[in-house]
C-alpha cells in the first residue's frame, strides 16, 4: 500500500514538474536552446501523462530509466551555459524514488547508471579528464549512492513498521473476534437457560406426582426451542465452505411462502423462473427462509416478495462477487425497524419478540455475506420494512 500510493506521487509529480521545468526555461533558457528544449520537455511531459493514465498501479524499471535519460538529454543540451549547475541534482529524484520502489539487488543499477550518463556528457564535451572535473564526478558519484541507501534504509524501516501493523491489526481482528465469541457463547447459554428451567421444573414436577400429560406440551415446546436454537447456532458457527450446487431461487423462494405462509396473510410474488445462482442449497435456503418468516411474522396483512437481476448494487451497500447481481426483495406492511435498532438487527441473539431467538436474521446476514452477498433495510412502500438480499449471480 505504501508503494503504491509512493508511485503514483511520483508519477504525478513529475507530470507536474516536466511542466514547472518548461515555465522555467522560458524564463531563464538561453534562446540557442530553447526550442530544443521545449520540444524535449513537451515529449517527456507527454510520456509522464500517459504512464500516469496506464495502469499506474504497477512499478517499471522503465519510470526510472526515462527520468534518468530524460535528465541526462537536459543537462547535455545545457551543458555550456549551466555546465556545474543544479541539473544534476534531478538525478537525485529518480535514484532515491527507485531505491523505495524497485526490490532486489537491481535497483543499485540506477545510481551507476545517473553517474555513467553524466560522465558521457562530461566525456563529449572533453572535459572528462580534466582535474576538477575528475573530482566532480567523484562527489556525484558519493552524493548519489548516499541518497540511494538512505532511500534504501527508509524502506526497510517502512516495510518493518508496515509489518508490525499487520501484525497489530491481525491481532485486533483476533481479539474482537474471541469477544464476540465470548459474548454469543453467553447469549447462547443464557437462551438455553430458560427452556431447560421448564423442562427440569416439568421433570420435577412428575417426579412428584403429577400427572404426565399435564406437561407434555411444556416439554415438547421447549425441547423443540432448545433443538432450533442449537441448530441455528451450528449453522451460524460453520465454516462457509459447504457443498454447492445450482438452485433455481424463484423455484426455492416459492416452496419457502407455502411452507411458511400464515393463511390470514396475502403474500405477492414477482419471480423469475430462469433466475439460478450455484451455493449451498440447505445455507441460502435457511437465509432467504429466517428472513420471510421474520416479515410474515411482522407483517398486519400483506407482504411483497420480487426477484430481479440488476447490473451495479446501490450506494452504500458493499458487495465481494461480480456482477450482475441478484436482488430479492421481501416487504411487509408492519410497523417497520426503527433507526435505533437497525444496526443491531443483525446482531446474534437480538430480538424484540417476547419468544425469538434473535438468530434467525443474524443467520441470515452470515450466511449471505459469505457467499459475497449482502443485505439492507429500507422502508417499504407498504408502510413496513424491505429486507433486500443481494446475490452475485455467480457464486
Amino acid at each position: 500500500m505504501f508503494q503504491l500510493s509512493l508511485l503514483n506521487f511520483y508519477l504525478m509529480g513529475r507530470v507536474i514538474f516536466a511542466v514547472a521545468l518548461q515555465v522555467a526555461f522560458h524564463f531563464i533558457g538561453n534562446i540557442f536552446i530553447f526550442d530544443k528544449l521545449v520540444l524535449l520537455i513537451g515529449l517527456y511531459s507527454f510520456i509522464a501523462l500517459i504512464r500516469l493514465i496506464y495502469r499506474p498501479q504497477s512499478v517499471h524499471y522503465f519510470d526510472f530509466l526515462l527520468d534518468i535519460f530524460f535528465i541526462s538529454l537536459i543537462i547535455f543540451m545545457s551543458f555550456n551555459f549551466y555546465s556545474y549547475s543544479y541539473l544534476t541534482l534531478l538525478y537525485l529524484f529518480p535514484i532515491f524514488f527507485s531505491s523505495l520502489s524497485v526490490k532486489g539487488k537491481s535497483a543499485f543499477l540506477f545510481p551507476f547508471i545517473a553517474i555513467i550518463s553524466y560522465g558521457v556528457i562530461c566525456t563529449t564535451f572533453e572535459v572528462f579528464f580534466q582535474k576538477e572535473n575528475l573530482f566532480n564526478l567523484a562527489l556525484h558519484f558519493i552524493s548519489f549512492m548516499l541518497i540511494f541507501i538512505a532511500g534504501r534504509e527508509v524502506s526497510n524501516r517502512l516495510l518493518v513498521q508496515q509489518e508490525h501493523i499487520k501484525r497489530l491489526e491481525e491481532d485486533r481482528i483476533k481479539m474482537q473476534g474471541y469477544e464476540r465469541l465470548f459474548r454469543v457463547s453467553a447469549d447462547l447459554a443464557h437462551e438455553l437457560r430458560n427452556p431447560l428451567t421448564s423442562v427440569f421444573a416439568s421433570i420435577q414436577f412428575i417426579k412428584e406426582g403429577k400427572d404426565p400429560n399435564d406437561f407434555i406440551d411444556i416439554l415438547d415446546e421447549e425441547t423443540n426451542r432448545i433443538s432450533g436454537l442449537i441448530n441455528d447456532f451450528l449453522i451460524f458457527s460453520r465454516p462457509s465452505e459447504a457443498t454447492k450446487e445450482v438452485i433455481n431461487i424463484s423455484s426455492m423462494i416459492q416452496r419457502l411462502v407455502n411452507n411458511l405462509n400464515d393463511n390470514d396473510k396475502i403474500i405477492e410474488t414477482f419471480l423469475d423462473e430462469s433466475i439460478e445462482v450455484f451455493a449451498n442449497k440447505t445455507f441460502l435456503e435457511s437465509a432467504i427462509g429466517n428472513v420471510i418468516k421474520n416479515a410474515i411474522e411482522a407483517s398486519k396483512k400483506r407482504i411483497k416478495i420480487s426477484v430481479k437481476k440488476i447490473n451495479n448494487p446501490p450506494f452504500g451497500v458493499s458487495l465481494n462477487g461480480q456482477n450482475p447481481l441478484l436482488e430479492i426483495s421481501i416487504e411487509d406492511d408492519g410497523q417497520g425497524i426503527s433507526e435505533t435498532i437497525k444496526e443491531k438487527i443483525f446482531e446474534p441473539f437480538f430480538t424484540t419478540k417476547p419468544k425469538g431467538t434473535g438468530l434467525g436474521l443474524a443467520l441470515a446476514y452470515r450466511i449471505v455475506t459469505d457467499i459475497g452477498g449482502n443485505i439492507s433495510i429500507d422502508k417499504s412502500k407498504l408502510g413496513g420494512a424491505n429486507f433486500k438480499i443481494y446475490i452475485p449471480s455467480k457464486i
